[in-house]
């Protein structure tokens, strides 16, 4: 895929799953049925998730040319969903009551031990 249609096909998912979070938190009250609370926390991850992706894509191509090196692009996908992971974990903790300064440090070092594993698989392999 050409840069230029993945930052498209990208930004525009993006721009529609953060009008899908708001249109639901402005119309619903995710209180009101299980449905409903499981579309907002999906909205926020797709929403979290498009843009961190382009975020990471904007970092890890920084100073380089990301046309011909297509190796940066899964790497920032990623660390893109490992951020929007960690944003809806954290927003499901605070939901429920249970976030603390040490809750969302033990789910940041897990995330941080589920990547470091993969980087192992992929040196190993």
């Amino acid at each position: 895929m050409a840069h230029r249609a993945y930052f498209w096909s990208i930004g525009s998912g993006t721009v529609i799953a953060w009008g899908a979070f708001g249109t639901l938190v402005a119309m619903t009250r995710p209180t009101d049925s299980t449905l409903l609370l499981v579309g907002f926390f999906g909205t926020l991850f797709c929403a979290l998730a498009g843009t961190a992706i382009i975020l990471m894509t904007w970092v890890w191509c920084r100073g380089t040319v990301c046309a011909t090196d297509q190796r940066r692009l899964p790497r920032a996908v990623r660390h893109g969903l490992v951020l929007a992971v960690y944003g809806t974990s954290c927003a499901l903790l605070q939901w429920y009551g249970y976030l603390t300064w040490y809750t969302a440090l033990l789910v940041l070092g897990a995330l941080v031990l589920c990547e470091l594993f993969i980087i192992l698989v992929r040196r190993t392999f």
